[in-house]
């Protein structure tokens, strides 16, 4: 009976050992794994805001079709106008 004890004992501590050395090994594993993210991505900013760029950009005044401008009545081309007249 003393024998069995004694093994159980040893079996017992291997575990302990074990267990302890896994939890260890995941937090140091968690640990270097935060160091670098912050190393990495803790000195630049994820986003840059920066002034618009000043640009002298002139755009020419707006265009309006000819016959509105020069006060003529608007009509259709000449080729619609047939075709419209034909199918009525």
């Amino acid at each position: 009976m003393r024998e069995g004890k004694t093994q159980s004992l040893l079996i017992l501590i291997g575990i302990a050992v074990g267990v302890a050395v896994l939890v260890f090994l995941t937090a140091l594993v968690s640990g270097l794994q935060n160091n670098i993210i912050h190393r990495t991505l803790g000195t630049q900013a994820h986003i840059r805001i920066e002034p618009p760029q000043e640009r002298n950009i002139v755009l020419p005044p707006p265009r309006r079709p000819r016959a509105i401008a020069a006060g003529e009545p608007t009509r259709p081309a000449p080729a619609l106008h047939q075709q419209l007249a034909a199918g009525a």
